[in-house]
């Protein structure tokens, strides 16, 4: 606020102290002021405002009256004169003059000029402070103005400089006589020098522009052209850092002032070294293209979208019988009617959907041999824009006439070839069987001289004790009978035979000695009846069919194989169950027939031995071992023998291939694959009966075979 002095002191200075003015008069010259006037009191309030400022803030003269000047000041202009009042009130001052921002009732600001001085009415009066006003806000307006367009100049310059200096290519500015004025940063960094070194430098000088006579006088004949006002264009080299040369399209632009004067001239370059290597790329790719196209060994043609030709090989061209100019922007209706029923309609196709046909196989005549057919591969796909646009198809023939001729010789061949492999396979697999069953008989005949030479040594000293030893029980008996006379008529012995008898313990040996001669009876009985076991299984060596028991020829393969089956401290052993029926004798190879049961008793015990291991591996209770042979006549001249197991059964895969020579699932060394293949075959073939197989996995197998009685 305006205010006086603490102690409310004042000076008047001398030159201030004047006569009053008439009132009325003095009234008048401030309310009919061309300039704002206003006057307000020491302690800021105004006293009286004229129309003239009134009209500045938009108020009426009489609203203000009484309010505080601060509140029509800007804010930020309060304090800004308070030293200057000091001043006045001191008579330091007589006047000051400063710009002021009023605030309009509109709320806008009003840019005044303000020339403050104090009002004297009389010597008893405080002074009061007159203010007169200039609206200056045109003169603001102005400077705004100027200082807006010096931003945006500056602004301008900001963006030129931005735009100049991260430009891609190379850019310079000149003047029209080839002085540099300004390099952009590209230009610079690539030439590794600053703008200090270049500017005011002819520009046929710089760093950058090649040094010999040649290019520099045809770029000071080419800005003197520009300088004339014409836009030049070429190609130069341009040198940067360690004298790398670039090529560069460069051009020379003049700029002219409104007279049409040039005033400047725009250097500018591109560099272009990747795109002349490209244009090098591709025309040596063109070339490439075209010796291809030209020498390749199959049929090529490129057609646009009506199907004419725009370019096609000698290949291709010969298969129609014409030449390549004959081709060029026809179709191929007009040069090959043959071939445009099939071709045709797979171009529209490619055309239509934008997706390649690929092998399709072509046969027809020729047009100028009637009759010839040829063979044909080929091959379209679609030839496109960047943006899917359908140029044209692209095609590709090869001539498969030789390779059909040579497929058909082939596929004859391979037949003729397929039919004699058949045929050697059958042999082969005629003499495999024949010579496995030629080795096996050759086995089985040893072992049947072996097995009858062996009991025919054993039956004769066995027969030898068998026949004694009746006799020694008789004499042994004879002399039991004579000891015990002597006990009854000499009780009381002689003391050495007293002592004998008790050292020997008669009475033990005469108790034991009968059950030890009938131990021995049942040992040689049991050597009989093995040596008769093998007696009758040594028939194996014998070929001619003959009638024989069957149960006879089980019971002593069963015998044979006793030992696998009985029980042991570690084996549970195998119970052997047998349900013979009434069987007349039967016509057959013994020897044989024992062979296949030999076979298929083998194979049961080895199952009930892979269970019995497989169930202890798995801390189950294991099942006692069972096989079951029945026998049973089924009409007057055929007969079953049916051999079952409850061993680990055989899987349908392996099953299948059961009695496949060789096939074997048993560890190597374990077995050969043979045994159930030439019992198949001594079934079948020999006897011309049946063999089928019948199996559970994990609960057992049956093998049942039917013989005839008699053999035709």
């Amino acid at each position: 606020m305006y205010l006086l002095k603490s102690d409310n002191s004042y000076k008047t200075p001398l030159k201030t102290q004047v006569t009053p003015m008439d009132t009325n008069r003095e009234n008048t010259l401030f309310n009919q002021a061309p300039t704002g006037m206003i006057e307000w009191s020491l302690e800021g309030k105004i006293l009286r405002i004229n129309p003239r400022f009134g009209h500045l803030i938009g108020y009426p003269p009489q609203e203000l009256q009484g309010h505080s000047l601060m509140e029509i000041i800007h804010p930020d202009d309060i304090e800004g004169d308070r030293p200057l009042i000091d001043q006045l009130l001191e008579g330091e001052l007589q006047t000051f003059m400063q710009e002021k921002r009023y605030l309009h009732q509109d709320g806008s600001m009003t840019w005044v000029n303000l020339a403050v001085s104090l009002l004297y009415t009389s010597p008893s009066t405080p002074p009061t402070f007159l203010g007169v006003v200039t609206d200056t806000s045109e003169h603001q307006a102005v400077l705004r103005d100027r200082r807006k367009a010096q931003q945006a100049l500056k602004e301008s310059e900001r963006r030129f400089r931005a735009i100049f200096n991260s430009a891609f290519g190379f850019m310079t500015l000149l003047s029209p006589e080839g002085e540099i004025l300004e390099a952009n940063h590209t230009l610079l960094e690539f030439a590794g020098v600053q703008l200090s070194d270049v500017i005011d430098q002819d520009i046929w000088n710089a760093p950058w522009w090649p040094q010999d006579y040649a290019n520099q006088e045809q770029l000071k004949a080419k800005i003197k052209q520009a300088a004339k006002g014409k836009t030049l264009r070429c190609t130069v080299d341009f040198l940067g850092i360690n004298q790398q040369s670039i090529t560069v399209d460069f051009s020379l632009k003049p700029v002219m002032d409104s007279c049409g004067k040039v005033v400047m001239l725009i250097a500018e370059g591109r560099d272009i070294s990747d795109r002349q290597a490209l244009q090098k790329e591709l025309v040596w790719r063109d070339q490439l293209w075209n010796a291809f196209f030209k020498a390749a060994p199959i049929g090529m043609a490129i057609l646009d979208k009506k199907m004419r030709f725009v370019q096609v090989n000698e290949t291709l061209a010969s298969t129609n019988d014409s030449t390549i100019g004959d081709h060029l922007t026809k179709t191929i209706s007009e040069i090959n009617p043959y071939r445009a029923k099939t071709l045709e309609p797979h171009l529209r196709e490619v055309l239509t959907s934008g997706k390649p046909l690929l092998n399709i196989e072509v046969s027809h005549e020729t047009p100028r041999l009637s009759g010839v057919v040829r063979h044909w591969l080929e091959n379209y796909f679609p030839l496109t824009t960047e943006q899917g646009q359908s140029k044209g198809v692209g095609m590709i023939c090869i001539d498969m006439t030789a390779r059909k001729q040579a497929e058909h010789a082939l596929r004859h061949s391979e037949s003729l070839l397929k039919e004699k492999n058949q045929q050697l396979q059958e042999t082969l697999c005629d003499l495999k069987r024949t010579q496995s069953h030629l080795i096996q008989a050759e086995k089985m005949s040893s072992l049947g001289q072996m097995v009858a030479g062996v009991a025919h040594e054993i039956n004769n000293p066995v027969n030898f004790i068998y026949g004694n030893l009746l006799h020694a029980e008789n004499y042994m008996q004879d002399l039991v009978d004579i000891l015990q006379l002597y006990q009854d008529h000499y009780p009381q012995p002689h003391p050495e035979i007293a002592e004998a008898t008790e050292v020997k313990d008669l009475d033990f040996l005469l108790e034991d000695l009968p059950e030890l001669l009938h131990s021995m009876t049942v040992g040689t009985e049991r050597i009989r009846e093995i040596v008769k076991s093998m007696r009758t299984f040594s028939r194996l060596d014998e070929s001619a069919v003959k009638s024989v028991d069957i149960h006879e020829g089980i019971d002593s393969t069963l015998l044979i194989l006793h030992n696998r089956m009985k029980v042991k401290p570690d084996y549970p052993g195998i119970e052997v169950i047998k349900e013979y029926g009434e069987l007349p004798k039967i016509e057959c190879y013994a020897g044989q027939l024992n062979q296949v049961v030999m076979n298929i008793l083998s194979n049961a015990i080895d199952a009930i031995d892979e269970s019995l291991c497989s169930k202890q591996g798995h801390l189950q209770e294991p099942r006692e071992g069972q096989i079951r042979i029945a026998t049973q006549l089924l009409d007057s001249n055929w007969v079953a023998i049916r051999i079952q197991d409850n061993g680990m059964g055989i899987p349908e895969r392996v099953k299948q291939r059961l009695f496949d020579p060789f096939f074997t699932t048993k560890p190597v060394g374990k077995g050969t694959g043979l045994g159930l293949s030439i019992s198949y075959q001594i079934v079948v073939k020999n006897h011309g009966g049946k063999m089928d197989c019948h199996s559970i996995p994990g609960e057992g197998t049956e093998f049942i075979i039917h013989i005839p009685c008699q053999q035709g």
